[in-house]
């Protein structure tokens, strides 16, 4: 007797008790979300300023080499970045002519406007000034990094003084020289007044390290470039600064 073969077909309510496959584009939505969240944080990297190689940005997102060239391919041809250098083809900043750049302030804007701010004019509220240093604070991050740390350091210092000693400070003709000096460890010649208010007839050769306040008086810490002795001198007691001429 023959046996009988089993249909090929199924019944409906057999075919519906198979679980449901996930739609095929589901993982490429996710992975397009993926996508557009990691070049989104790929360019808030790129507005701090610094170069990018795609194996440090490989590392940091846990992704392939190559996943991150397809990403930053994708950004070039959108005008947002750029290649630093043919020879290091992925090495990359953010494109200067895109929004997301932030713009960089100069040094000397940032002495005209941290002057501007501590004078203190007349009719110029306490509170007004105090927003001005705050929002030059925020600023500051705009700097490179080797001038980002003294500058913080400075503007904390003149926000926490009272309005008499921040005029004091922001009204001295040679401050812009001054934080130069603190910033890039240029060499300053300093003529000093004596006890009765002449001016020496020599300059000190001098490299600052620090500004702050001491016993109400602004105090410049610094390097004698012969002998590397340190010297603190009281803002009152300098009559000019000028920078060295041997300083590059």
């Amino acid at each position: 007797m023959a046996t009988e073969r089993p249909s090929k077909q199924f019944r409906a309510d057999e075919r519906h008790s198979f679980p449901v496959r996930p739609a095929k584009t589901s993982k490429a939505r996710q992975g397009g979300r993926q996508r557009v969240q990691r070049c989104l944080e790929i360019l808030r990297l790129l507005t701090t300023g610094q170069e990018w190689p795609a194996r440090r940005l490989s590392e940091a997102f846990d992704v392939t080499h190559r996943t991150i060239q397809r990403d930053m391919e994708l950004l070039e041809n959108a005008g947002l970045v750029v290649r630093t250098n043919r020879q290091r083809p992925h090495c990359y900043r953010l494109a200067k002519e895109t929004t997301w750049e932030r713009p960089q302030w100069s040094l000397d804007e940032f002495v005209a406007l941290l002057s501007l701010a501590g004078r203190g004019f007349e009719g110029i509220s306490a509170a007004a000034r105090a927003a001005a240093m705050a929002a030059i604070a925020r600023n500051v991050r705009l700097q490179a990094a080797a001038a980002r740390q003294p500058l913080e350091e400075l503007v904390a210092t003149l926000a926490a003084q009272p309005p008499h000693l921040q005029a004091e400070l922001c009204g001295l003709p040679w401050l812009g020289q001054l934080i130069a000096a603190l910033v890039d460890h240029r060499a300053l010649r300093v003529f000093l007044r004596d006890d009765s208010g002449s001016v020496g007839p020599e300059p000190h050769l001098l490299v600052a390290d620090q500004l702050r306040v001491q016993l109400g008086q602004w105090i410049v810490s610094a390097y004698k470039v012969h002998g590397s002795e340190l010297m603190t001198v009281t803002l009152e007691s300098i009559a000019s600064v000028e920078f060295d001429v041997d300083d590059p």
